[in-house]
């Protein structure tokens, strides 16, 4: 019994925790923020804390690993377009997929969060995410 509470312990929060995208910050899938760009949105996330690798159509990204924007430097952010799919991924239990698509004339991720710890009920959760100027 107290190696499961220590199991529980050192868990991420679980998906029912995260905030909607309403609070702004975090989104789900580490995803702190969406910006529109000149050929579709530019996806934000934190250095420190968020993904350790995102799959890309164009390869990979890793967050603490990209060229810090003075503007941002606590965040790293990736260029996708419509229809992209991208992977942010901590583990195998712990991942994503986002896709570019438009949802009510809006551009923006729709994010499917799923946490899957090994001997424990599956979590998943899907959302909207718009993207802003």
């Amino acid at each position: 019994m107290i190696g499961l509470a220590l199991i529980a312990a050192v868990l991420p929060p679980t998906l029912a925790d995260i905030p909607s995208a309403d609070t702004r910050s975090p989104f789900i899938c580490w995803v702190t923020d969406v910006v529109t760009s000149e050929n579709g949105v530019r996806i934000y996330f934190n250095r420190k804390g968020g993904p350790g690798f995102v799959s890309t159509p164009n390869g990979g990204f890793r967050p603490d690993a990209a060229p810090a924007d003075p503007a941002r430097p606590e965040e790293a952010g990736v260029e996708a377009r419509l229809g992209d799919k991208l992977f942010p991924q901590n583990s195998p239990e712990d991942g994503c997929s986002l896709e570019i698509v438009r949802r009510n004339g809006r551009i923006g991720v729709r994010a499917m969060a799923y946490f899957h710890p090994v001997g424990l009920p599956a979590q998943k959760k899907t959302e909207f995410i718009p993207a802003h100027d």
